[in-house]
């Protein structure tokens, strides 16, 4: 209680009206958002430990086994810190940089629906799914990604996130229609 030098209390109307702790309404159940993160986290993981891309570019050859999803993402951030001068594989660079650009989306997409801000998860999520959904349209590229389920858990987990941001909308959307 705020008093004045005489010790009255000062606008003690004003004090409980304004004053008084008003916790924010949260936009989706903590349990919504919960299960978001946890699969959303645990596909992105478990890409990590999986066979995610074959490093020659073909199918699959079983005297060579795939990079799991930890090495993928290493040789990704290798190639944005030490960029090579031009050579015949600039073409490489060029979509491993990109499509590994997908990564700080998922994380900002699991950052916002940690938050409950599911208008950023929709706009991080799409992005991360276009980066991630990139190296497809490639055929070399696409070859070696297709047949890894590393390769498709992350995607799994960015299309899972994308998914439940616009199921939130909906909601949001119906409740808000079914007030009027």
């Amino acid at each position: 209680m705020l008093c004045d030098d005489d010790g009255e209390a000062v606008n003690r109307g004003y004090l409980k009206s304004h004053l008084r702790f008003k916790p924010r309404r949260q936009r989706v159940k903590a349990g919504r958002r919960t299960i978001a993160i946890m699969v959303g986290a645990g596909l992105y993981l478990a890409a990590f430990f999986l066979p995610a891309a074959n490093p020659f570019y073909g199918p699959a050859d079983p005297s060579f086994p795939p990079w799991t999803g930890h090495t993928v993402f290493r040789a990704g951030w290798a190639h944005i810190v030490k960029w090579e001068k031009p050579e015949p594989f600039v073409g490489f660079q060029i979509v491993a940089v990109t499509s590994w650009m997908a990564n700080p989306s998922i994380w900002l997409a699991l950052g916002g629906a940690l938050v409950g801000r599911w208008r950023l998860v929709r706009l991080f999520s799409g992005v991360g799914l276009i980066l991630a959904l990139l190296p497809l349209s490639i055929p070399r590229f696409a070859d070696a990604l297709a047949g890894q389920p590393g390769y498709w858990a992350w995607v799994g987990s960015v299309v899972f996130l994308f998914v439940v941001s616009w199921h939130e909308r909906i909601r949001k959307d119906c409740k808000r229609a079914a007030r009027t």
